[in-house]
């Protein structure tokens, strides 16, 4: 299952479910073979969420800017905010 990143781009995911059940609680159906491309784009959501979260730890890496006096200064602000979830990656959050 997908879990809530808190927020954000699929905030509104939720609801939308609430009124899919709802829908089907008052006699809305849909045929197996009308369901099956409505599944498999949910997968393929899911799949490319779950890719997206395993390389969002990518951004918590200080990049690679030298060993200038600025660059020590910078790397580790750059990583920080790459990763702070009100910043940056909403998946950082998660895994911390």
């Amino acid at each position: 299952m997908l879990a809530d990143p808190g927020g954000g781009a699929f905030a509104g995911i939720g609801v939308a479910i609430g009124g899919i059940v709802e829908a089907a609680n008052n006699g809305f159906g849909i045929s197996e073979n009308g369901g099956k491309p409505l599944i498999n784009a949910v997968d393929d959501l899911k799949a490319a969420v779950e890719k997206a979260l395993l390389r969002s730890s990518e951004l918590s890496r200080q990049p690679a800017l030298g060993t200038t006096p600025a660059a020590n200064v910078y790397k580790p602000f750059l990583a920080t905010v790459a990763s702070d979830p009100a910043q940056g990656d909403p998946g950082a959050e998660e895994a911390a």
